[in-house]
């Protein structure tokens, strides 16, 4: 399961390259991904709803009840025995991560997303930012007080 951007960076390339092998090795896989951007470059076999649109982006980011809807129908359907994860906080919401139930996940981070509500590890002065993410990113200028609200309910 993993957002999936427009063109195919690293993140991409390295689901594929994962998917090859699995599938190499005889093990079955599914590739779940979101709607935004290529969609899986035609090689995903369950798509959920995602969207660019600033606002019901910032309202999905909360929980996204059809991304967490396609999770469940392709659990009953494919009835995996571990669930790769990687870049959910965007289209997906956590709602994805908690719709897998009790299928064992391996969470795969190749950003900062999921400890980073701006996905950098950066101070607006351009300096590494060495706190957990939390008032400390309202209280630096990192977010507003809007955008800090919405993520505190993302916040599992």
């Amino acid at each position: 399961m993993l957002e999936w951007n427009r063109g195919r960076g690293g993140a991409e390339v390295h689901a594929l390259r994962l998917r090859e092998g699995l599938m190499a090795a005889g093990d079955e896989v599914r590739l779940l991904v979101s709607d935004v951007g290529s969609a899986g470059d035609g090689f995903a076999d369950y798509v959920s709803f995602g969207t660019e649109k600033q606002l019901p982006l910032s309202v999905l980011q909360i929980a996204n009840p059809l991304a967490a809807a396609t999770v469940r129908r392709a659990v009953r359907e494919f009835r995996p025995e571990v669930a790769w994860v990687n870049m959910f906080a965007l289209q997906l919401s956590p709602s994805a991560i908690f719709a897998l139930g009790d299928v064992p996940k391996v969470l795969f981070v190749s950003d900062y997303k999921v400890i980073c509500p701006v996905s950098t590890k950066l101070l607006p002065n351009g300096k590494n930012c060495e706190v957990r993410a939390g008032v400390a990113c309202l209280r630096s200028g990192c977010l507003s007080l809007p955008h800090w609200l919405r993520d505190q309910l993302a916040m599992p």
